[in-house]
């Protein structure tokens, strides 16, 4: 191989294929800002882990903590093998490259650092909760919202072999039934019923059990969140929401915070959307009961963030092998999750330094090139293989003399 004037031969030389032999065209990186699959962003949808994200949108956060959908800028998955740094507190979980810039306020501006440049302790606070404000409502007011949510948490709903049409079209005649032992339930729906006009049967059984039914009226919702709130429900009504759901299905007078139950995950991580997306920090966790797995919401309704401090006490690197995604938004800032915590991070910025250092480095390894080399190997492969200068350093085969 004949070098360029004013390069040396380090090291041997970078691995190569034979004529017409696969090469992996995937790009590697040794550094740099990325996430682990791990990792979940927030689509309409809800949270999908950042390696099955595609071509969804997803939410992105502005300068003043208000989240908007929209399509990244750029999106891509990359092999990588090096250090991640694991932080892990009661209310704030990370897995992230060294280089994952770390969102922090202080008074009314919002900073970033690298994590690995991070002190052990700042004066600023980590934004783990947004408010959005796009929404333009679901259509139902404040009483209809609070039976839609009393008739998933604990209504059993029958369907009659009569059929009703709902304005669109005709669905079975549905009944519902609550059995409550608690009389804050019990006062709680039949004053909703009265506020809506819907008739009802109340009865008290000798063993303490009060029971409630009445016919469903025809815009009454089923046992599940409809995911399209995500991105309908104003703010006012995320919030109404969020008091409605801990009344119904959880417990509204922890000290300092609020919980919602739930054997089903996918029910507590849409209550901790909501709940985000109102200025609400919230977290899930996971018990194990001799009935089964219970999942619980913890929604702080007065917090939208966590403290830095001591945090290198619960810092750790670890080594990695494995894709990661790197992605790109407007505002430059992400909502993630990771092992149920949320919290407000840069989003991967040196994509296009990397891009930029990268077509310099493919220009460079064509000179570097000759046809003439007795090896005979394909000039394309080996371009394929150099796929960041961060990558070449690290195998020190090339090096400018006079660096």
């Amino acid at each position: 191989m004949v070098l360029e004037s004013g390069y040396e031969k380090l090291g041997t030389v970078f691995p190569m294929k034979p004529l017409g032999g696969s090469v992996e065209k995937k790009p590697t990186m040794i550094r740099g800002q990325f996430f682990t699959r791990e990792t979940e962003v927030l689509t309409p949808s809800g949270w999908v882990s950042v390696a099955d994200l595609g071509d969804s949108m997803l939410m992105q956060v502005n300068q003043n903590l208000e989240g908007e959908f929209i399509k990244p800028l750029e999106y891509e998955t990359r092999s990588y093998h090096g250090d991640l740094v694991r932080y892990e507190r009661k209310l704030h979980k990370m897995l992230a490259s060294p280089d994952t810039e770390i969102v922090f306020t202080e008074g009314s501006r919002l900073l970033k650092q690298r994590l690995q440049d991070m002190p052990n302790s700042i004066n600023g606070l980590i934004p783990t909760a947004i408010t959005y404000k796009w929404g333009t409502g679901t259509g139902f007011t404040e009483d209809q919202l609070s039976l839609i949510v009393a008739v998933m948490a604990d209504g059993n709903i029958t369907n009659r072999k009569t059929m009703v049409f709902d304005g669109e079209k005709y669905i079975p005649n549905r009944y519902i039934t609550f059995n409550f032992k608690k009389v804050r339930k019990v006062n709680r729906l039949l004053g909703v019923l009265d506020a809506l006009g819907i008739p009802c049967s109340y009865n008290e059984h000798s063993n303490g059990v009060y029971s409630i039914y009445f016919t469903a009226p025809t815009w009454l919702l089923g046992k599940t969140f409809p995911v399209s709130w995500i991105t309908d429900m104003t703010l006012e009504e995320r919030q109404f929401f969020i008091s409605e759901v801990v009344q119904w299905d959880g417990n509204p007078s922890k000290a300092g915070h609020e919980e919602f139950y739930s054997q089903f995950y996918d029910e507590c991580s849409f209550v901790q959307i909501i709940a985000e997306t109102c200025g609400m920090h919230a977290s899930i966790c996971e018990q194990k009961k001799t009935k089964g797995t219970m999942f619980t919401t913890n929604i702080f309704p007065d917090r939208d963030c966590v403290s830095w401090t001591d945090s290198h006490s619960n810092m750790e690197y670890e080594k990695y092998t494995g894709d990661v995604s790197c992605l790109r938004v407007p505002s430059g800032n992400l909502l993630i999750r990771y092992m149920g915590k949320i919290t407000v991070v840069g989003d991967c910025s040196d994509m296009v330094l990397q891009k930029s250092q990268l077509q310099r480095d493919r220009n460079d390894m064509a000179r570097w090139i000759s046809t003439e080399d007795p090896l005979e190997f394909d000039m394309l492969e080996a371009l394929a293989i150099m796929d960041c200068r961060a990558m070449l350093d690290s195998n020190n085969i090339f090096k400018r003399k006079n660096l």
